[in-house]
């Protein structure tokens, strides 16, 4: 174990940073420009300048407690506190959006890398909401998504791939997105 700016480094938080490191070199792999491409030392140093003051004053209204840093000291897993995302009261059991835990429960054994590609193949690798291709996607490959929400059944007329924000749209208001993509596949088998 390790040590950044005297926090202990864990196996968890190690294993994070190699997955995020991961992550972006797929993305360049995939496309990804560097945000930085193309710019000129003149222009490179107008955004420098830009950024400069912009970070010094975001680090101002946060030090005089006008602003509040991006998920600071925050925990999202405690229910009934303070969270970042949806407020008191809004976490866990008590979010509109909770299934009563299923997020925890496993994968059947047959879902496993060969048989999302074959279903993100069946589809030529389109997001099948958004029409987005897979080498647009900023995140790699596309997500593959269980139609009904059950995590055991993994029929292939029960799995769609879709890009990262469509499969993050898709978690809120299930029953809907359950009918439209059961619809999707009965206009497919016509």
């Amino acid at each position: 174990m390790g040590s950044i700016k005297g926090r202990t480094i864990t196996p968890k938080m190690e294993q994070g940073f190699k997955d995020m490191k991961k992550t972006v070199q797929n993305q360049f792999k995939n496309g990804r420009v560097i945000w930085n491409k193309g710019l000129t030392k003149a222009t490179s140093e107008g955004v420098r300048k830009n950024a400069k003051g912009v970070s010094m004053t975001r680090k101002k209204l946060f030090q005089e407690g006008k602003l509040k840093c991006f998920g600071h000291g925050i925990s999202p897993s405690m229910a009934g506190e303070l969270n970042f995302w949806f407020g008191k009261d809004r976490s866990g059991a008590l979010n509109p959006n909770w299934q009563g835990g299923k997020s925890a429960e496993p994968y059947a054994p047959e879902w496993n890398e060969r048989l999302r590609e074959k279903v993100r193949t069946k589809f030529k690798r389109i997001c099948q909401l958004c029409g987005k291709l897979e080498c647009d996607n900023e995140w790699g490959k596309l997500q593959v998504h269980h139609i009904d929400y059950n995590k055991k059944n993994c029929k292939i007329n029960n799995l769609i791939p879709l890009c990262v924000g469509c499969n993050f749209k898709v978690n809120y208001q299930r029953i809907l997105w359950t009918k439209h993509f059961q619809d999707k596949f009965e206009e497919m088998l016509k």
